[in-house]
């Protein structure tokens, strides 16, 4: 997910400061994942304008339409020398540590469909007996039931997965029923 070139960068504005995303996914509720570098002091601004309320859209820092309650998993690194952090902020429902019964989420470098992370996540976060096997199909039918969309994403992919239990139910009773 680091990019190659400076063109991959998108520089981020807030009161003074710039940063630059080197990724990103946002959905309708506001930042999913969000990978920064910068200069310390840059950065640590930008930072604390995501963690009151400010949101990343369309490549801009704006204020958000409402407060969602969302929490974040922070991931920060530090040049010693050079003045420059990197710092990566994760929805707490795209970790695997902190999924409960709503939506989550996926981040991933490739897109290719990421079947282990969703079978580990899913059975995490859903309350329905089913086969690690069935993971793909389970994905297929997912897409296909719109119950998993891809976000808007910057030099990565990410995924939402809709925690519907009657719908996945009833896509995990169709695989059940062809086993028989």
């Amino acid at each position: 997910m680091n990019p190659t070139t400076e063109r991959e960068l998108l520089p981020v504005e807030f009161r003074g400061f710039t940063v630059f995303a080197t990724s990103y996914a946002t959905d309708e509720a506001g930042t999913v994942y969000l990978s920064l570098i910068g200069r310390v002091t840059a950065v640590s601004a930008v930072w604390a304008a995501f963690h009151s309320d400010y949101e990343l859209a369309d490549g801009r820092i704006r204020k958000r339409a409402k407060l969602d309650g969302a929490k974040y998993v922070t991931i920060k690194s530090r040049q010693a020398d050079s003045g420059w952090a990197h710092w990566i902020m994760l929805h707490t429902q795209a970790s695997e540590q902190n999924l409960n019964d709503h939506a989550f989420y996926i981040v991933s470098d490739t897109s290719e469909a990421p079947l282990d992370t969703f079978w580990s996540r899913w059975n995490r976060a859903l309350p329905i007996p089913a086969k690690a096997k069935w993971s793909e199909t389970m994905w297929d039918a997912g897409v296909h039931a719109g119950l998993i969309t891809k976000t808007d994403s910057l030099a990565c992919v990410c995924w939402k997965v809709e925690a519907d239990s009657d719908k996945w139910a009833a896509i995990v009773t169709d695989l059940a029923k062809g086993e028989q």
